[in-house]
């Protein structure tokens, strides 16, 4: 899916969800690839890959 719809991420983010929890998440314009392999529990809380990236995101854009 094209990140078209999450304004805290680069237009040209591209993501990939799997699994329980599997996200890889490219963005081109900063040569980024983010890769999570984690599991999240049926009915737990779930896991944000919106804000992980976008932390990530912020942190490359300060230095």
């Amino acid at each position: 899916m094209l990140n078209a719809y999450d304004p805290a991420l680069p237009k040209d983010s591209i993501v990939a969800v799997g699994n329980r929890g599997q996200y890889l998440v490219v963005i081109p314009s900063l040569e980024l690839v983010i890769v999570r392999r984690g599991y999240d529990m049926v009915g737990g809380s779930g896991f944000s890959y919106v804000d992980f990236a976008s932390q990530i995101v912020a942190a490359l854009k300060e230095n």
